[in-house]
């Protein structure tokens, strides 16, 4: 049987590809920021963002986690939009 180290051993090796997940979407967001920056797009989108929200919940295979999955999403999607406007700003 499994022992509690063993779970958290997992869980570490899920949260290391999270990370490096996490750190291309920023670097693809960055792009999407500079783009909106030479056209003068604002960097908030709302239908766009309504319409991944949903998409990504309807990826659940638990119907239970998809409010989850729009939570975690909402919270990426902010400090995406953050770095946007970073670069916008600058």
């Amino acid at each position: 049987m499994p022992e509690l180290k063993d779970y958290r051993a997992q869980l570490d090796k899920i949260d290391e590809q999270l990370v490096k997940l996490f750190h291309e979407r920023l670097q693809i967001t960055g792009n999407i920021g500079r783009f909106k920056k030479e056209h003068d797009l604002p960097v908030l989108d709302e239908k766009r963002e309504e319409e991944k929200l949903n998409a990504v919940a309807a990826l659940c295979v638990e119907p239970s986690e998809a409010e989850g999955v729009k939570e975690l999403f909402k919270t990426i999607m902010k400090v995406s939009r953050d770095n946007q406007e970073k670069i916008i700003k600058r």
